[in-house]
């Protein structure tokens, strides 16, 4: 930290530089910032070589440039935000504060990338914060393939809405919101959608369709949702689904009724919905999920704390322990129950898919909201192909070999334990590597 202070006109010249810093839970590497200027007129300016968070928000070269007047301010930020496709940001504009508590912004300019779009805010644009409420003024967003247009106001009084219209809009812009390593949406979206009281208890009502849905590189087909909100009374009315080809794999119906005590109650039925886009949310223990699922599921409790439950039926699911070097695939159409916070195997029978021996698995596995997923599951092998691996396929060991006995998989995809007591059936070879 250096500069100089100066009394007699509140002069400042301050430079501040560090090699890296921590700032709540926000990660700043190489910044540097200079604050210089006097009465009626300050210059900030601010250069950051990557900027990193605890839910996964990143950027790199992040500069920043503000000169504060006695009541206004001009603003220019341009950055680049970490994703699977990099998005480079520019924002120009100003703020007006017209009265205490009140202030107007407007940009000049703003740009960014969506996926493979780029979008441009138009010039006529104005948003007014007071207090709690945001009032949007045309703010449309251009791009090559789509738009974004937003026009109305955030509050929590019940009349005042927002409006957001999409036409064709790459989802890609969920996927900088979602910041969810394991979950990538793809798609064009349209549609108008109504939302109240966003941060608080949030009300949404409208109408959106996505072109060819793609979950996690998996096509999912089009999806179809429609939001009857009864304004008077906040209740939500959800129809909706997914379809792929002439088949609806996917629907959604129920209802959302805010001011009631069980707020949730929304049925949602699948059949023969592609297992393949759950993959990445498998990774360090399973890949290869294949098949598909059929079944429904209830959900019901409140927004912040919703409960599940349901049966679903794997007719014709597979999948690869990449650890072991084996295939298996579930005989026959096994049910497995799901409900808040289990997933619960009822001794399924599975077969390996290159010897066709067999094994049943049983017990649980426990989740948080369908994510951080802990294993507590038994497998009983009958001559099961446990281990099938070439030379440098698995740091360990390799080698094949058949087993009988007990499996016990537990702990978080992270860290998962294998207790493992077993005969080896005749056959069995299992070498470690010798570099």
């Amino acid at each position: 930290l250096s500069g100089s202070l100066r009394s007699d006109n509140d002069y400042v010249d301050v430079r501040f530089e560090s090699p890296g810093m921590d700032l709540y839970g926000t990660y700043l590497d190489t910044s540097e910032f200079r604050l210089k200027g006097a009465v009626g007129r300050y210059v900030a300016n601010a250069k950051i070589r990557s900027v990193f968070t605890t839910d996964n928000f990143e950027t790199d070269n992040l500069a920043v440039k503000a000169t504060f007047l006695r009541d206004s301010s001009l603003i220019d930020l341009i950055a680049l935000l970490k994703d699977s496709v990099d998005s480079d940001v520019h924002f120009n504009g100003y703020v007006l504060q017209p009265e205490k508590q009140s202030f107007d912004v407007h940009w000049n300019k703003a740009v960014f990338n969506v996926g493979i779009d780029t979008l441009e805010i138009e010039p006529l644009n104005r948003l007014k914060i007071q207090d709690n409420r945001y009032v949007f003024e045309n703010y449309a967003f251009q791009g090559n393939n789509g738009q974004l247009y937003l026009n109305g106001t955030l509050s929590p009084e019940p009349y005042e809405i927002l409006r957001v219209k999409l036409v064709g809009l790459d989802l890609s812009l969920v996927n900088y919101l979602l910041r969810e390593p394991n979950t990538y949406f793809r798609g064009q979206a349209h549609g108008m959608v109504f939302i109240n009281d966003l941060f608080n208890h949030p009300s949404v009502g409208g109408r959106l369709e996505v072109d060819s849905l793609v979950l996690n590189e998996q096509q999912l087909g089009h999806l179809d949702l429609n939001i009857d909100w009864d304004i008077q009374t906040n209740v939500q009315r959800l129809l909706g689904g997914i379809t792929l080809g002439t088949r609806q794999t996917f629907a959604l119906t129920g209802r959302i009724a805010q001011d009631s005590i069980d707020p949730l109650l929304i049925k949602l039925d699948l059949s023969r919905f592609r297992l393949s886009a759950f993959n990445p949310y498998l990774a360090g223990v399973m890949d290869n999920l294949r098949g598909t699922v059929d079944g429904n599921i209830q959900i019901a409790g409140t927004l912040a704390k919703p409960t599940l439950d349901g049966d679903l039926r794997l007719p014709n699911a597979a999948f690869s322990v990449p650890f072991l070097g084996t295939d298996y695939n579930f005989e026959g159409s096994p049910t497995v129950h799901l409900n808040s916070n289990r997933i619960l195997l009822d001794r399924v029978k599975m077969r390996d898919t290159k010897e066709k021996t067999v094994g049943y698995a049983s017990g649980v596995i426990n989740h948080r909201n369908l994510s951080d997923l802990n294993f507590d599951l038994e497998i009983d092998a009958d001559r099961l192909l446990g281990m099938d691996l070439e030379v440098g396929e698995n740091q360990y060991f390799y080698g094949k070999a058949f087993a009988s006995g007990k499996v016990r998989i537990v702990g978080p995809t992270d860290q998962m334990n294998l207790r493992i007591v077993v005969g080896a059936e005749h056959g069995a070879s299992i070498k470690p590597p010798l570099s």
